[in-house]
């Protein structure tokens, strides 16, 4: 991950494996970020990994940021389950609101 990325509210990765599990540190992440770069690492990071659980730590989002989920939209197809952990309530509403069938599962805390 570049530097760029790294920096703060930038996504990090925590474990990468057969479960990868990535977060933003539990900082405030702003929704104006371009997560359109994460496509390609998460991307790269599955099939390096053979991940089949992908677990995002959305400690410190506050509102759950619309270009992060159209970014793990596409990278639902090459994994079994994508894990939302630790949403704020407000990100939890929007999460419930926007939920079609079994994209993502919500959970309240990270494994």
């Amino acid at each position: 991950m570049s530097d760029q990325q790294r920096g703060e509210g930038k996504l990090e990765i925590y474990h990468a494996g057969p479960v990868t599990v990535v977060g933003f540190g539990g900082r405030c992440v702003e929704t104006r970020i371009d997560f359109a770069p994460y496509r390609d690492v998460l991307t790269n990071l599955v099939n390096k990994h053979q991940c089949k659980v992908l677990a995002v730590d959305l400690s410190g989002v506050m509102l759950a940021p619309a270009g992060l989920l159209g970014v793990l939209v596409p990278i639902r197809k090459l994994v079994d389950r994508i894990e939302l952990h630790n949403p704020s309530d407000a990100a939890r509403r929007t999460l419930e609101t926007i939920q079609r069938g079994s994209l993502f599962d919500i959970c309240d805390s990270i494994a």
